[in-house]
C-alpha cells in the first residue's frame, strides 16, 4: 500500500455532505451531480481487502487480558500514549510484536477522536492471541464503525453545516477518502496515479494520490474538477481478480438492514444495467458551488443635484476576469523566476568546473614549491664532497708530489683561483634561482587571487539564488491567498 504523507479528506467530506436521506443504516447513498454513489460493505471490502464476513460465534469470549495485565499491571484505562511509550522502550521479543499490533489497532483500525480516550476492552483482549487477530473480520468491524460515525455526524448537523464548527470523523476513513476518487472519473484522472502492486491487491493498494505540493486537496479544487460531469460510477464494478477476492472476504447476504423501498428499487435498477440521474439535484448541486455576488446595502447619502451627470466607469472587469488576469501575471512571474534560477544554476556549475581546475593547479604549484625548496642548493653547483672532505667528490685532480689539487693557490691570500671562479658562478646562479622562485611565487599568488574572486562570485550567485527562491515562495503564497479570496 502506498504511504501517504497527509490525509486527503476533502473527497470524503464532499460525499458525506451529499448523503441521501434514507432509512437504511448499513447501505449509504451519496448524490453527486444528480448521480447516486453507493457505499456498502461490498465497496468496503472491494477497496480495503479486509475480511468482511460475519463475526465468529464466540466473539464475546475472544482473547484475554493476560498480555495487558503483564505489561501494564491493569486491565482498563490504557491509552494510546501508554502503548507508544512502552513500545519504544521494549527490546525485541514476542511481547513487542503484541504491543505493535495493539498500537496498530488502537491508532488506525479503531481510531478515536482528538481527545485522548482509553482503548476499548475488546482490542485489549484480542491482542493476546495474534492468530485470532489475523483471521478476525476487521472489515465488518471497521465498516460498522464508519456507518455509526456517519449516522452520528448527520444527526449532529441536522441538515445544515454551520460556520466555525469543527467536524471530526474518528473512524477507519481511508476507504471513504478513496471512494470519491474511484467513483468520479474526473477526480480519478486528476488526483490518482498507478502504484506498484500485484493484480490480486485491493484497490487502496493499486493507486496512490498525486503530489501537488500541498498537504491536501482544497474543496474548491475538487469542486472545480467535479464541474458538471455526469461520468460517475454509481456502483463500483470489480475486475476478474477482484471478483475472486470478494468471494473470499464478503458475504452477499450480509448485513441485515432497515427495509427501504427507495433504496431497494435503486439497487435493483442499477444491478440490472440501468442508470439514475436526477436533473433537479444536479442543478442544485452545480448552482451551490457558484460564488454568488453579495449584495451590499447602499448607504444613505444626500441627493445629488439634478444637473449633475453620472459617468459610468469604463473598462471595469468583473471579479472573475480580475482573478484570471491576476493568475496570468503570477504565471508570468513564476516562469521568469524559473528562467533566472536556471541561468544561475548554469553559472554556478560553470564556476564549479573552473574552481576544480584552479584547485588542481594549486596542488601542482604546492608540489613545485616543495621540490624547489629541496633542490635549491643543488641547482647552484655546491660541492658537498669537497666541503665534507670526501676525496671522491673533489672537483680537481690531485698532484702526486704535493698531495694538493691541481687548482692554483695564491701564496699571499691562500685562495685558489678555482675557488674565486666558483664564488662568482655561485652568485650568478643564486640570483637566477631567486628570480625563478619569485616568479613562481607571484604566479601562485595570482592564481589564488583568481580563485578567491571566483569564490566571491559563487557566494553572490548563491545569495541571488536564495533570494529568487524566497520570491518564488512569496509568489506561491500570494497565489494561494488569491485562490482562498476567490
Amino acid at each position: 500500500m502506498p504511504r501517504e504523507k497527509n490525509r486527503k479528506l476533502m473527497g470524503m467530506w464532499m460525499l458525506i455532505l451529499r448523503t441521501a436521506c434514507l432509512k437504511r443504516r448499513k447501505k449509504w447513498w451519496f448524490v453527486v451531480n444528480g448521480v447516486p454513489v453507493h457505499y456498502s460493505i461490498r465497496e468496503h471490502a472491494l477497496i480495503s481487502g479486509l475480511n468482511c464476513k460475519d463475526y465468529p460465534k464466540d466473539g464475546d469470549n475472544i482473547g484475554s487480558f493476560d498480555f495487558v495485565q503483564r505489561q501494564f499491571k491493569r486491565k482498563n484505562k490504557i491509552f494510546l500514549s501508554d502503548v507508544e511509550k512502552k513500545l519504544k522502550t521494549m527490546l525485541a521479543c514476542e511481547d513487542r510484536l503484541h504491543m505493535a499490533v495493539l498500537y496498530l489497532l488502537g491508532s488506525i483500525i479503531k481510531m478515536k477522536a482528538k481527545v485522548p480516550s482509553a482503548i476499548e476492552p475488546f482490542i485489549l483482549r484480542i491482542v493476546d492471541d495474534l492468530e485470532v487477530c489475523k483471521s478476525y473480520t476487521w472489515g465488518r468491524y471497521t465498516f460498522e464503525h464508519c456507518s455509526d460515525e456517519i449516522h452520528k455526524l448527520l444527526m449532529s448537523l441536522k441538515g445544515e453545516v454551520k460556520e466555525k464548527v469543527s467536524l471530526t470523523f474518528p473512524a477507519f476513513i481511508i476507504l471513504l477518502e478513496i471512494l470519491a476518487f474511484e467513483a468520479v472519473d474526473a477526480l480519478k484522472v486528476r488526483y490518482r496515479e498507478d502504484f506498484r502492486s500485484s493484480h490480486g491487491c485491493p484497490r487502496m493498494c493499486q493507486k496512490s494520490f498525486k503530489d501537488t505540493g500541498m498537504k491536501g486537496y482544497p474543496i474548491t479544487d475538487i469542486n472545480e474538477t467535479l464541474g458538471e460531469t455526469k461520468e460517475i460510477c454509481s456502483i463500483l464494478e470489480p475486475t476478474a481478480d477482484e471478483e475472486r477476492l470478494l468471494d473470499c472476504i464478503w458475504d452477499e447476504n450480509f448485513p441485515v438492514d432497515y427495509p427501504d423501498a427507495v433504496a431497494e428499487g435503486m439497487t435493483t435498477h442499477l444491478n440490472a444495467g440501468g442508470s439514475i440521474f436526477w436533473e433537479n439535484l444536479y442543478e442544485r448541486d452545480v448552482s451551490a458551488r457558484v460564488v454568488e455576488e453579495v449584495a451590499v446595502e447602499a448607504e444613505e447619502v444626500e441627493e445629488e443635484p439634478s444637473n449633475v451627470q453620472r459617468v459610468k466607469p469604463r473598462n471595469v472587469l468583473p471579479p472573475r476576469d480580475i482573478f484570471r488576469e491576476l493568475k496570468k501575471l503570477m504565471d508570468v512571474g513564476f516562469s521568469h523566476s524559473h528562467k533566472m534560477m536556471k541561468v544561475i544554476d548554469e553559472k554556478v556549475s560553470l564556476i564549479g568546473e573552473k574552481v576544480k581546475v584552479l584547485e588542481y593547479d594549486v596542488k601542482n604549484l604546492q608540489k613545485e614549491k616543495k621540490r624547489l625548496g629541496r633542490t635549491y642548493f643543488e641547482d647552484f653547483g655546491y660541492n658537498y664532497g669537497y666541503m665534507g672532505g670526501d676525496d671522491s667528490m673533489r672537483s680537481g685532480p690531485v698532484d702526486v708530489d704535493t698531495g694538493m689539487g691541481s687548482g692554483h693557490v695564491d701564496v699571499d691570500t691562500g685562495i685558489g683561483s678555482r675557488a674565486v671562479d666558483g664564488d662568482v658562478e655561485m652568485g650568478s646562479r643564486e640570483a637566477d634561482g631567486d628570480a625563478k622562485w619569485v616568479k613562481q611565487l607571484i604566479l601562485l599568488q595570482l592564481r589564488l587571487l583568481r580563485l578567491s574572486l571566483l569564490h566571491h562570485k559563487l557566494l553572490r550567485l548563491s545569495l541571488l539564488h536564495h533570494k529568487l527562491l524566497r520570491l518564488s515562495l512569496l509568489q506561491h503564497k500570494l497565489l494561494r491567498l488569491s485562490l482562498l479570496h476567490h
